[in-house]
């Protein structure tokens, strides 16, 4: 196989217990996934900037007074009336609203790659420690 570097210190894949291999591949694999989520995580939030930007273009005049109504929409500091949004400001509005939970979604999933990762890379290095 060959050699490769994890926290720093330089395994060789020839030495490993097929356990160790095993713990390699998984720590490989969380890393992958860590990577993976961060790109979707950049996507997701560039999307939404964009939807934000061509929002604050479609809004209408703000609300004067500071109701709390329902079917009132705050935006950023301002409030508007979300039955005067156009057609298209809605589709953006609810595209915002979409990504914002895609993104949470992907901070969870996040969470759980890098705890698995954590458990691999220990659960690794206990294994391998026997072998220096």
């Amino acid at each position: 196989m060959s050699d490769f570097m994890i926290d720093g210190q330089i395994y060789s894949s020839d030495v490993l217990t097929e356990h160790s291999r095993s713990l390699m591949l998984a720590l490989r694999f969380a890393e992958q996934e860590i990577w993976d989520i961060n790109r979707r995580v950049g996507v997701a939030q560039t999307a939404r900037n964009t939807y934000v930007l061509v929002l604050n273009k479609l809004l209408p005049k703000p609300l004067s007074d500071s109701s709390d109504e329902q079917g009132v929409l705050t935006f950023g500091t301002k409030k508007y009336l979300r039955s005067e949004l156009s057609e298209e400001a809605n589709k953006h509005l609810d595209a915002i609203l979409e990504t914002d939970k895609l993104l949470a979604q992907l901070q969870d999933d996040y969470a759980i790659a890098e705890t698995a990762r954590a458990i691999y890379g220990r659960d690794f290095k206990a294994s391998v420690s026997t072998l220096h």
